[in-house]
């Protein structure tokens, strides 16, 4: 794993630094896809490795603080919880995800997805836009429950 520092522009329109912890591989990648995030304005509210959080990945989702690797495995309803999850090998980046929840199949979420609030992913959003151009892809556009916090390196 590596740290990777990276640059956003916050809510508050200024700019930040935060840590985000990535496999090794695509330290790189990630450094220049938060380049390319930041260029676009689009608002995060923090980037804080998730150790921070005692590892716990609820704590963060209720800070809405934006991280990758964590030693989990796969969790939310419907899902195959006997898996490890892509954040256990630094391979899945969660953006903003109090404001880009996971819902499940049935659609039933504990949080409302409103693609209208800033900082919210959608299909056509630059930042989704940037991940997939990178090759990575996203839990918005997954058949069933949708992830839309959820961005996932799938390059060989």
């Amino acid at each position: 794993m590596e740290v990777v520092t990276v640059n956003y522009v916050g809510f508050d329109k200024r700019r930040h630094q935060g840590q985000i912890v990535v496999a090794r591989s695509i330290a790189r990648e990630v450094a220049t896809i938060f380049n390319e995030i930041e260029a676009t304005g689009y608002p995060i509210k923090k980037v804080i490795p998730i150790v921070e959080y005692q590892w716990n990945d609820q704590a963060s989702i209720n800070d809405n603080n934006t991280s990758a690797f964590n030693y989990r495995h796969v969790i939310g309803p419907g899902q195959d919880t006997s898996q490890l999850s892509r954040h256990s090998f630094g391979k899945a980046i969660d953006l903003n995800p109090w404001i880009n929840p996971f819902v499940p199949a049935s659609g039933k979420s504990t949080r409302a997805y409103d693609p209208k609030k800033p900082g919210t992913l959608t299909i056509d959003c630059p930042v989704t836009k940037i991940f997939l151009r990178h090759g990575w892809t996203w839990g918005g556009t997954w058949k069933g429950a949708k992830d839309y916090q959820h961005f996932d390196y799938r390059k060989k």
